[in-house]
Protein backbone atom coordinates (compact mmCIF):
# COMPACT_ATOMS: atom_id res chain seq x y z
CA UNK A 1 0.00 0.00 0.00
CA UNK A 2 1.12 3.37 -0.96
CA UNK A 3 2.20 5.71 1.96
CA UNK A 4 0.04 8.31 2.97
CA UNK A 5 1.12 11.55 2.25
CA UNK A 6 0.04 13.83 5.24
CA UNK A 7 0.17 17.03 3.69
CA UNK A 8 -2.34 16.77 1.01
CA UNK A 9 -3.92 14.38 3.13
CA UNK A 10 -5.33 16.23 6.01
CA UNK A 11 -8.58 18.44 6.22
CA UNK A 12 -9.88 20.02 8.80
CA UNK A 13 -11.12 18.00 11.75
CA UNK A 14 -9.93 14.86 10.61
CA UNK A 15 -7.51 12.92 13.24
CA UNK A 16 -6.74 9.85 10.58
CA UNK A 17 -7.09 7.99 8.05
CA UNK A 18 -8.94 4.11 7.35
CA UNK A 19 -7.88 2.05 4.67
CA UNK A 20 -10.11 -1.19 4.02
CA UNK A 21 -8.56 -4.68 3.87
CA UNK A 22 -11.87 -6.57 3.65
CA UNK A 23 -15.69 -5.64 2.61
CA UNK A 24 -16.75 -3.92 5.92
CA UNK A 25 -20.15 -2.54 6.26
CA UNK A 26 -20.33 1.56 6.68
CA UNK A 27 -22.91 2.23 9.43
CA UNK A 28 -25.17 5.03 10.00
CA UNK A 29 -26.07 5.52 13.80
CA UNK A 30 -30.20 6.53 13.86
CA UNK A 31 -32.25 6.61 17.34
CA UNK A 32 -32.91 3.05 17.10
CA UNK A 33 -29.46 1.64 16.70
CA UNK A 34 -27.12 1.03 13.81
CA UNK A 35 -28.33 1.35 9.89
CA UNK A 36 -26.02 -0.21 7.08
CA UNK A 37 -25.50 2.63 4.47
CA UNK A 38 -23.00 -0.04 2.07
CA UNK A 39 -20.06 -2.13 2.09
CA UNK A 40 -16.68 -0.74 1.92
CA UNK A 41 -14.54 -2.52 -0.64
CA UNK A 42 -10.94 -3.08 -0.16
CA UNK A 43 -8.15 -0.24 -0.88
CA UNK A 44 -11.10 2.47 -0.02
CA UNK A 45 -9.47 4.86 1.58
CA UNK A 46 -11.81 7.10 4.30
CA UNK A 47 -11.05 10.32 6.34
CA UNK A 48 -11.41 9.47 9.97
CA UNK A 49 -12.32 12.68 12.52
CA UNK A 50 -13.29 10.98 15.47
CA UNK A 51 -13.48 7.77 17.68
CA UNK A 52 -15.68 6.76 20.16
CA UNK A 53 -16.34 3.10 22.41
CA UNK A 54 -19.95 2.54 21.43
CA UNK A 55 -21.18 -0.05 19.15
CA UNK A 56 -18.03 -1.94 20.43
CA UNK A 57 -15.88 0.71 19.58
CA UNK A 58 -16.33 2.75 15.89
CA UNK A 59 -14.20 5.18 13.27
CA UNK A 60 -16.46 8.99 13.02
CA UNK A 61 -15.75 9.38 8.90
CA UNK A 62 -15.49 12.74 7.77
CA UNK A 63 -18.08 12.45 5.17
CA UNK A 64 -20.47 10.75 7.48
CA UNK A 65 -20.98 7.51 9.16
CA UNK A 66 -19.31 5.06 10.94
CA UNK A 67 -17.05 1.99 10.71
CA UNK A 68 -16.63 -0.45 13.63
CA UNK A 69 -12.81 -1.14 14.69
CA UNK A 70 -12.43 -4.90 13.17
CA UNK A 71 -8.95 -6.44 13.64
CA UNK A 72 -8.18 -7.52 9.98
CA UNK A 73 -10.65 -5.77 8.50
CA UNK A 74 -8.93 -1.97 8.48
CA UNK A 75 -5.63 -0.43 8.86
CA UNK A 76 -5.74 2.88 10.70
CA UNK A 77 -3.37 5.45 10.46
CA UNK A 78 -2.14 8.93 12.43
CA UNK A 79 -0.57 11.33 11.62
CA UNK A 80 2.82 12.41 14.04
CA UNK A 81 1.50 15.39 16.19
CA UNK A 82 3.76 17.82 14.81
CA UNK A 83 2.57 17.52 11.69
CA UNK A 84 -0.80 17.51 12.64
CA UNK A 85 -0.27 20.17 14.68
CA UNK A 86 0.92 22.35 11.65
CA UNK A 87 -2.48 21.09 9.85
CA UNK A 88 -4.28 22.90 12.15
CA UNK A 89 -2.36 25.84 12.49
CA UNK A 90 -2.32 26.27 8.97
CA UNK A 91 -6.46 25.35 8.72
CA UNK A 92 -6.55 28.27 11.77
CA UNK A 93 -4.66 30.76 9.72
CA UNK A 94 -6.63 30.54 7.18
CA UNK A 95 -9.98 30.91 8.54
CA UNK A 96 -8.92 33.23 10.81
CA UNK A 97 -8.08 35.66 7.83
CA UNK A 98 -10.97 34.94 5.85
CA UNK A 99 -13.19 36.04 8.74
CA UNK A 100 -11.17 38.86 9.51
CA UNK A 101 -11.30 40.05 5.62
CA UNK A 102 -15.19 39.69 6.86
CA UNK A 103 -15.13 41.21 9.84
CA UNK A 104 -13.77 44.40 8.46
CA UNK A 105 -16.56 44.94 6.50
CA UNK A 106 -19.15 43.94 8.69
CA UNK A 107 -18.06 46.80 11.25
CA UNK A 108 -18.71 49.52 8.64
CA UNK A 109 -22.10 47.94 7.81
CA UNK A 110 -23.21 48.77 11.09
CA UNK A 111 -21.81 52.56 11.05
CA UNK A 112 -24.24 54.99 10.52
CA UNK A 113 -22.01 57.31 8.76
CA UNK A 114 -20.99 54.25 6.55
CA UNK A 115 -24.54 53.76 5.95
CA UNK A 116 -25.72 57.42 5.22
CA UNK A 117 -23.31 57.15 1.73
CA UNK A 118 -23.88 53.58 1.22
CA UNK A 119 -27.84 52.99 1.64
CA UNK A 120 -29.11 56.46 1.50
CA UNK A 121 -32.98 55.24 1.56
CA UNK A 122 -32.09 51.94 4.35
CA UNK A 123 -30.02 54.28 6.43
CA UNK A 124 -31.30 52.11 10.03
CA UNK A 125 -31.57 49.07 8.17
CA UNK A 126 -30.02 45.57 8.22
CA UNK A 127 -26.44 45.09 7.13
CA UNK A 128 -25.26 43.38 3.97
CA UNK A 129 -26.31 39.75 5.62
CA UNK A 130 -23.64 37.84 3.53
CA UNK A 131 -20.72 39.86 5.29
CA UNK A 132 -22.61 38.56 8.78
CA UNK A 133 -23.32 35.07 7.56
CA UNK A 134 -19.39 35.15 6.24
CA UNK A 135 -17.95 36.10 9.46
CA UNK A 136 -20.22 33.60 11.63
CA UNK A 137 -19.09 30.76 9.38
CA UNK A 138 -15.31 31.73 9.14
CA UNK A 139 -14.88 32.69 12.51
CA UNK A 140 -16.37 29.27 14.24
CA UNK A 141 -14.39 27.21 11.50
CA UNK A 142 -11.26 29.28 12.89
CA UNK A 143 -12.39 28.84 16.40
CA UNK A 144 -12.76 24.89 15.76
CA UNK A 145 -9.15 24.71 14.21
CA UNK A 146 -7.68 27.23 16.99
CA UNK A 147 -8.57 24.45 19.71
CA UNK A 148 -6.93 21.87 18.16
CA UNK A 149 -4.10 23.25 18.22
CA UNK A 150 -1.57 21.67 20.86
CA UNK A 151 1.34 24.53 20.85
CA UNK A 152 0.08 27.10 23.53
CA UNK A 153 1.55 30.28 22.46
CA UNK A 154 0.59 30.02 18.92
CA UNK A 155 -2.76 28.97 20.24
CA UNK A 156 -3.37 32.09 22.56
CA UNK A 157 -1.83 34.12 19.47
CA UNK A 158 -4.48 33.10 17.47
CA UNK A 159 -7.17 33.24 19.78
CA UNK A 160 -6.25 36.92 20.87
CA UNK A 161 -6.77 37.83 17.20
CA UNK A 162 -9.85 36.35 16.24
CA UNK A 163 -11.38 37.49 19.53
CA UNK A 164 -10.33 41.31 18.71
CA UNK A 165 -10.51 41.15 15.15
CA UNK A 166 -13.64 39.07 14.29
CA UNK A 167 -15.57 38.02 17.46
CA UNK A 168 -15.37 41.74 18.47
CA UNK A 169 -17.30 42.72 15.55
CA UNK A 170 -19.75 40.28 15.03
CA UNK A 171 -20.86 40.88 18.52
CA UNK A 172 -21.92 44.67 17.55
CA UNK A 173 -23.27 43.42 14.56
CA UNK A 174 -25.56 41.37 16.86
CA UNK A 175 -26.55 43.59 18.76
CA UNK A 176 -27.41 45.67 15.38
CA UNK A 177 -29.30 42.93 13.96
CA UNK A 178 -31.31 42.31 17.33
CA UNK A 179 -32.22 45.96 17.57
CA UNK A 180 -33.39 46.39 13.96
CA UNK A 181 -35.38 43.19 14.22
CA UNK A 182 -37.32 44.41 17.32
CA UNK A 183 -37.48 47.85 16.19
CA UNK A 184 -39.33 46.87 12.57
CA UNK A 185 -41.70 44.66 15.04
CA UNK A 186 -42.31 48.52 17.04
CA UNK A 187 -42.65 49.90 13.81
CA UNK A 188 -45.45 47.24 12.74
CA UNK A 189 -47.13 47.67 16.12
CA UNK A 190 -47.17 51.59 15.73
CA UNK A 191 -48.89 51.20 12.24
CA UNK A 192 -51.54 48.69 13.46
CA UNK A 193 -52.59 51.16 16.31
CA UNK A 194 -52.77 53.60 14.25
CA UNK A 195 -54.97 52.31 11.71
CA UNK A 196 -57.21 50.82 14.33
CA UNK A 197 -57.64 53.85 16.27
CA UNK A 198 -58.57 55.53 13.09
CA UNK A 199 -60.88 52.76 11.82
CA UNK A 200 -62.61 53.23 16.05
CA UNK A 201 -60.92 54.93 18.17
CA UNK A 202 -63.30 53.41 20.79
CA UNK A 203 -62.58 49.73 19.87
CA UNK A 204 -61.53 47.41 22.64
CA UNK A 205 -58.45 46.13 19.92
CA UNK A 206 -57.55 49.78 19.87
CA UNK A 207 -56.92 50.06 23.89
CA UNK A 208 -55.53 46.34 23.62
CA UNK A 209 -52.92 47.45 21.05
CA UNK A 210 -52.23 50.66 22.65
CA UNK A 211 -50.79 48.32 26.01
CA UNK A 212 -49.11 45.97 23.96
CA UNK A 213 -47.26 49.00 22.18
CA UNK A 214 -46.44 50.52 25.42
CA UNK A 215 -44.98 47.12 26.83
CA UNK A 216 -42.75 46.49 24.11
CA UNK A 217 -41.24 50.02 23.72
CA UNK A 218 -40.08 49.12 27.26
CA UNK A 219 -39.16 45.40 26.69
CA UNK A 220 -37.25 46.18 23.35
CA UNK A 221 -35.54 49.45 24.78
CA UNK A 222 -33.19 46.83 26.07
CA UNK A 223 -32.15 45.91 23.08
CA UNK A 224 -31.90 49.34 20.90
CA UNK A 225 -29.72 50.63 23.57
CA UNK A 226 -27.24 47.85 23.30
CA UNK A 227 -26.35 49.09 20.15
CA UNK A 228 -22.67 50.02 19.76
CA UNK A 229 -21.32 53.44 18.91
CA UNK A 230 -23.50 57.06 20.40
CA UNK A 231 -24.49 57.98 17.02
CA UNK A 232 -25.50 54.73 15.93
CA UNK A 233 -27.21 54.19 18.68
CA UNK A 234 -29.38 57.43 18.24
CA UNK A 235 -30.02 56.69 14.62
CA UNK A 236 -31.69 53.74 15.99
CA UNK A 237 -33.81 55.02 18.30
CA UNK A 238 -35.21 57.90 16.70
CA UNK A 239 -35.75 55.49 13.26
CA UNK A 240 -37.90 52.85 15.65
CA UNK A 241 -38.21 53.85 19.27
CA UNK A 242 -39.38 57.51 18.86
CA UNK A 243 -42.10 56.92 16.10
CA UNK A 244 -43.37 54.20 18.62
CA UNK A 245 -43.36 56.90 22.07
CA UNK A 246 -44.91 59.28 19.77
CA UNK A 247 -48.25 57.47 18.34
CA UNK A 248 -48.88 56.10 22.17
CA UNK A 249 -48.35 59.28 23.42
CA UNK A 250 -50.91 60.74 20.79
CA UNK A 251 -53.44 58.10 21.76
CA UNK A 252 -52.92 58.13 25.70
CA UNK A 253 -55.71 60.51 26.57
CA UNK A 254 -58.18 58.72 24.56
CA UNK A 255 -56.92 55.62 25.90
CA UNK A 256 -57.75 56.87 29.46
CA UNK A 257 -60.87 58.11 28.36
CA UNK A 258 -61.78 55.16 26.94
CA UNK A 259 -60.88 53.44 30.17
CA UNK A 260 -63.34 55.47 32.34
CA UNK A 261 -66.23 55.40 29.91
CA UNK A 262 -66.17 51.65 30.47
CA UNK A 263 -65.92 51.99 34.04
CA UNK A 264 -68.87 54.57 33.86
CA UNK A 265 -71.00 51.79 32.12
CA UNK A 266 -70.23 49.08 34.49
CA UNK A 267 -71.41 51.29 37.55
CA UNK A 268 -74.55 52.62 35.59
CA UNK A 269 -75.84 49.02 35.88
CA UNK A 270 -75.50 49.39 39.72
CA UNK A 271 -76.98 52.33 41.79
CA UNK A 272 -74.57 55.63 42.00
CA UNK A 273 -75.28 59.04 43.17
CA UNK A 274 -75.65 61.81 41.05
CA UNK A 275 -72.53 63.17 42.31
CA UNK A 276 -70.36 60.36 41.82
CA UNK A 277 -71.68 60.30 37.93
CA UNK A 278 -71.09 63.65 37.30
CA UNK A 279 -67.75 63.68 38.70
CA UNK A 280 -66.61 60.78 36.58
CA UNK A 281 -68.34 62.78 33.12
CA UNK A 282 -66.35 66.02 34.25
CA UNK A 283 -63.40 63.49 34.78
CA UNK A 284 -63.70 62.25 31.03
CA UNK A 285 -64.17 65.35 29.55
CA UNK A 286 -61.73 66.54 30.68
CA UNK A 287 -59.50 63.95 29.19
CA UNK A 288 -61.22 63.95 25.99
CA UNK A 289 -60.23 67.70 25.89
CA UNK A 290 -56.73 66.78 26.02
CA UNK A 291 -56.79 64.74 22.89
CA UNK A 292 -55.10 66.40 19.91
CA UNK A 293 -56.31 64.15 17.53
CA UNK A 294 -60.07 66.41 15.73
CA UNK A 295 -61.41 63.13 14.76
CA UNK A 296 -61.02 60.96 17.37
CA UNK A 297 -61.80 63.91 19.61
CA UNK A 298 -64.96 64.03 17.93
CA UNK A 299 -65.73 60.49 18.67
CA UNK A 300 -65.41 60.69 22.54
CA UNK A 301 -67.54 63.69 22.03
CA UNK A 302 -70.11 62.04 20.78
CA UNK A 303 -70.27 59.29 22.73
CA UNK A 304 -70.00 61.85 25.91
CA UNK A 305 -73.07 63.87 24.57
CA UNK A 306 -74.79 60.72 25.75
CA UNK A 307 -74.24 60.55 28.95
CA UNK A 308 -75.38 63.75 29.45
CA UNK A 309 -78.93 62.66 28.45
Amino acid sequence: MPKTNWNAELTPGQTGKLTVLKPITLWNRTSSGLSAAKVLQPLEGLKVCGYDSKHGGQYKICSGGYVTNMSGYIRYETPSSAVLNKANTDFAERDLKTAISYAGSLKWEIHIDYRKDKYPGKVTDYPNMTYFNGTKKYMNSAQTAINRISDTAKKNELQTSLNADVVLHYKRAQGYIDAVTSGKKLLTMTKELQNTMSADPLSDAGESLFHKLSYEIKKNAVLLYRVYGQSTREAILAAYKAPAEKEVEKHRFAITAKMKIDELELLNKQPISEDEYNTRVAEIENLVSQISDASVKAVYLERIAKFKK
